[in-house]
């Protein structure tokens, strides 16, 4: 659930386990930092006119978070960003795929780190996050359902 509610665990699963949605949109970046700015616009545009503004922040966040875990830790040219949204229960599935094998994991950072807290942050927002591994590299993913972050 959102903010306050029951957490789920985080999943490692296969791409069978993936829900089915009603559009799928998919971009590349290169994994270089001003991609990350470029992939919180492009989740910005896609949901400006949908998402009340408070919701919107969230899911950019955590866009922003996977995304610079790509950059940093995706060993390879770039990254693949994909938004997934089914109109009639508002689920909005956010995959980011890389070229980097190693699954990733929570860790425990106090709020002076400047890094490490990225997933944290996933799993507080998120109604359901978790990775899967792919012939070159892994997904990162994240579901929630808009409701659930309002």
């Amino acid at each position: 659930m959102g903010i306050g509610g029951p957490r789920r665990e985080a999943v490692a699963g296969t791409e069978t386990d993936r829900p089915e949605v009603g559009l799928w949109r998919v971009k590349a970046f290169p994994a270089e930092a001003a991609s990350v700015r470029a992939a919180r616009r492009y989740v910005q545009g896609l949901f400006a006119h949908e998402l009340p503004s408070e919701v919107l922040a969230s899911l950019v966040l955590m866009v922003s978070e996977l995304a610079t875990n790509a950059v940093q830790y995706g060993e390879g040219a770039g990254f693949e960003l994909r938004v997934g949204s089914e109109h009639l229960d508002g689920l909005v599935r956010i995959e980011i795929q890389d070229m980097s094998p190693r699954s990733p994991s929570l860790q425990d950072r106090g709020l002076g780190d400047g890094r490490g807290r990225g997933l944290r942050i996933v799993d507080h927002f998120a109604d359901r996050w978790g990775w899967e591994p792919r012939s070159s590299g892994k997904v990162t993913w994240f579901e929630v359902t808009p409701s659930s972050l309002g």
